[in-house]
C-alpha cells in the first residue's frame, strides 16, 4: 500500500524538471503536458473516481474535483464537505496572488468550515501540507502556515514576509465568540476579526516601520491573504452579530457546511493523485512560485532578499460568451436581492449576498487555473459549480436564520418559538394533547421543553424561563400568538397549563 505522503507515481527525474525558477520556463512545461494529453479538456472534466454512497452535493469537475476525491479518500474521516473546502482552499493559498479574475481581483479567498465536533475537520490540516510537500518543491510550504495568530500585527507581519499565502486557523470558532464578545471590545482577537476584514481583497499592504531596522519591513502590493477557519454550528451561529453582518466580517467568508452524519473510519487512507491531476498540481504550484518570484527551493522562515521585480499575474478570461453571460446575471440577481434585503431591514440577507457574485467568479477562476494554468479559461461547467456551491452556502445559512438558530438576541428566541410552534402543529413535535395542537393551541410546557437547551434562552442573563415569558409576551403583543382562555382549555381539553393560539400571518 503507498504511503500517505505519496501522491501519484512520478519518477524523479520529472520532479528534476521542474526546477528552472522562471515564469517562461514555467509556461514552457505546461505547454509541453497539455499538448502530451490528447484530448485534455476531455479528460479534465471527466469524473473517473467514484464515491460510494449518496453524498450531500455535487464534487467540482476536473482537477479541482479531482484533488478533492484525493483528499476525501486520504481522509480518516472522510466527509465531502471538508474535502471540497480542502481542495479550494489550497488552490487559493497557491494561486492567489499569482493569478487574476476576469474582473482583475486575486483568486485568494476566505472559507469557514462549519461542521459538528468529530466530523472529520483534522482532514485539512493533515492534507493540505502534504499535497504542497508533494508538488516537488520545497518552497511550496510558503503558501500554507498553519497557525493561531496571536494578534493582529503577527498575521501582517507574516504577509509582509510571504504574501499570497493560505492561513489555516485552527478552532476559530472560539475567536468568533471572543470577536463577537462585547466584553472583548478593544482586545486582540476583535483586531484580529477587524484586520482580516481590512485584509481582503486588499490591493496593498502597508509596511511596518520599527526603530530597528530589522524590524521594519516594506509595503507589499497585492498581499492576497487566503484564510481558512474551522468552528462547530453552535458556536458558530450563536457568535454571529448584526454588527458582523454591518462591518462586512461575514460576508467575507464562503462557509463550508458539513451536513452527513459522522463517516465509518477510513483505515486505509492515502493521498494519492493520477499521474495527469499530478502533473497538472506541480505545473500550478511552479507556475505561482514563478510569477511570485520566489525560488523553487527556499525555505519557509527565509525571507526574498532584495526588491523583487513587479507581480505579472496571469489573467483568467471566459472561454464562452455564455458563460460570462451568465455570471453577469448571477450579479444581477445578487443586486436584486441586496436590495430586497436592506428594503427589508434584513441584514443578514444583504450580507450573504453583497458578495456572492464575487465569491463565485474568484471558484471559477480556480477550476479553470487547475484546469489549466497556462491559459486559463472559465467554461460552462466552471461557471455552473460555482453559482451553485455560492447559493448552497447562502441557502444554509438564510434557513438557519429562519429558523432562529442564528444570533442571540430578541428576534432568534422569537423565531425560535414560532418555529417549535408551527412544528408542534404540523406534528412535528410531540406534545401530550395532540388534538390541541391539530387545533392550533400549543402548551407553553412544550415551548419549554423545547427551546430551554437552547443557547439564546439557556445564555439569558435572567435565564431560559424568563427569557422564554418574555418572548411569548412580545409575540402575543404583536399579534403572533394569542393567550387562550384557561378555563376552557381545561374544559375542552382537559389542560391546567398555560396555553397559545398560533396565528397563521
Amino acid at each position: 500500500m503507498p504511503s500517505e505522503n505519496t501522491i501519484g507515481q512520478p519518477p524523479e527525474a520529472k520532479l528534476d524538471n521542474f526546477g528552472n525558477g522562471n515564469a517562461d520556463h514555467g509556461r514552457e512545461q505546461a505547454a509541453a503536458l497539455l499538448a502530451a494529453h490528447n484530448g485534455t479538456q476531455a479528460e479534465i472534466e471527466s469524473d473517473q473516481y467514484v464515491i460510494e454512497g449518496e453524498q450531500p452535493m455535487r464534487w467540482p469537475s476536473g482537477v479541482t474535483g479531482r484533488i478533492a476525491k484525493a483528499i476525501h479518500r486520504a481522509s480518516f474521516l472522510p466527509q465531502q464537505e471538508v474535502a471540497i473546502v480542502a481542495a479550494l482552499a489550497a488552490l487559493s493559498g497557491v494561486m492567489g496572488r499569482a493569478y487574476r479574475t476576469p474582473t482583475g481581483a486575486t483568486l485568494s479567498q476566505y472559507y469557514l468550515l462549519v461542521a459538528p465536533t468529530g466530523s472529520g475537520k483534522d482532514a485539512i490540516y493533515k492534507c493540505i501540507p502534504k499535497l504542497l510537500r508533494a508538488s516537488g518543491f520545497p518552497s511550496a510550504d510558503r503558501f500554507a502556515v498553519s497557525e493561531r495568530f496571536a494578534s493582529a500585527p503577527a498575521l501582517h507581519r507574516r504577509i509582509l514576509e510571504t504574501p499570497g499565502f493560505l492561513a489555516l486557523h485552527p478552532e476559530f470558532g472560539k475567536r468568533l465568540a471572543t470577536i463577537a464578545s462585547p466584553r472583548a471590545k478593544g482586545g486582540h482577537d476583535q483586531q484580529f476579526g477587524e484586520f482580516l476584514t481590512a485584509a481582503y481583497e486588499k490591493e496593498f499592504m502597508e509596511g511596518i516601520t520599527r526603530s530597528g531596522k530589522d524590524d521594519s519591513l516594506p509595503g507589499m502590493e497585492w498581499p492576497a491573504l487566503s484564510f481558512l477557519g474551522e468552528t462547530t454550528p453552535q458556536t458558530f451561529y450563536r457568535a454571529l452579530t448584526i454588527e458582523m453582518m454591518e462591518d462586512g466580517f461575514f460576508s467575507r467568508f464562503l462557509t463550508m457546511a458539513v451536513t452527513s452524519e459522522r463517516p465509518p473510519s477510513n483505515h486505509d487512507a492515502s493521498l494519492q493523485l493520477d499521474s495527469f491531476a499530478f502533473d497538472q498540481w506541480s505545473l500550478i504550484v511552479e507556475m505561482a512560485l514563478d510569477i511570485n518570484n520566489i525560488p523553487h527551493n527556499l525555505p519557509q522562515n527565509v525571507m526574498l532578499a532584495g526588491n523583487p521585480p513587479p507581480l505579472q499575474p496571469v489573467q483568467v478570461q471566459y472561454r464562452h460568451a455564455d458563460a460570462k453571460a451568465d455570471f453577469g446575471e448571477f450579479e444581477e440577481q445578487c443586486r436584486q436581492r441586496v436590495n430586497d434585503a436592506n428594503r427589508n431591514g434584513d441584514l443578514f440577507g444583504a450580507a450573504v449576498w453583497n458578495r456572492a457574485h464575487l465569491k463565485a467568479l474568484k471558484v471559477a477562476s480556480l477550476l479553470a487555473v487547475a484546469d489549466n494554468c497556462m491559459s486559463p479559461t472559465i467554461t460552462g461547467a466552471h461557471t455552473d459549480w460555482a453559482i451553485y456551491l455560492v447559493e448552497r452556502d447562502a441557502k444554509t445559512f438564510l434557513d438557519k436564520v429562519d429558523s432562529g438558530d442564528v444570533g442571540d438576541g430578541d428576534d432568534t428566541r422569537q423565531k425560535k418559538v414560532l418555529e417549535v410552534c408551527l412544528r408542534v402543529i404540523k406534528g412535528e413535535l410531540k406534545d401530550k394533547r395532540p388534538r390541541m395542537n391539530e387545533d392550533g393551541i400549543i402548551t407553553r410546557r412544550v415551548l419549554q421543553s423545547n427551546t430551554s437547551r437552547l443557547a439564546p434562552f439557556k445564555n439569558h442573563p435572567l435565564g431560559g424561563a424568563k427569557a422564554l415569558d418574555e418572548t411569548i409576551k412580545t409575540l402575543v403583543n404583536d399579534g403572533r400568538l394569542m393567550k387562550a382562555d384557561k378555563y376552557k382549555m381545561a374544559e375542552i381539553y382537559g389542560e391546567q397549563g398555560d396555553c397559545y393560539r398560533y396565528i397563521d400571518d
